[in-house]
């Protein structure tokens, strides 16, 4: 991986991360709640961010790299 890839790839993990850590840190006696409303929202963020942050990473691929390879 580039310096670039890792970045995207980094920002991901802490983006996936935290979305994680917002919903679990308000609460047992809130937890119902934040499951029903936002069960969903997670369902559809964090493949959205795996998503975007592997096109990212595929995007910024050293294509130098691949010619080399190639010839």
């Amino acid at each position: 991986m580039n310096k670039k890839q890792l970045i995207c790839m980094w920002c991901g993990i802490v983006v996936f991360v935290f979305v994680g850590l917002i919903t679990a840190a308000a609460g047992s006696d809130r937890w119902t709640y934040l499951w029903r409303y936002y069960a969903p929202l997670l369902i559809v963020y964090w493949p959205s961010v795996a998503i975007v942050t592997g096109g990212l990473i595929y995007t910024l691929r050293d294509k130098q790299g691949k010619k080399d390879k190639d010839g």
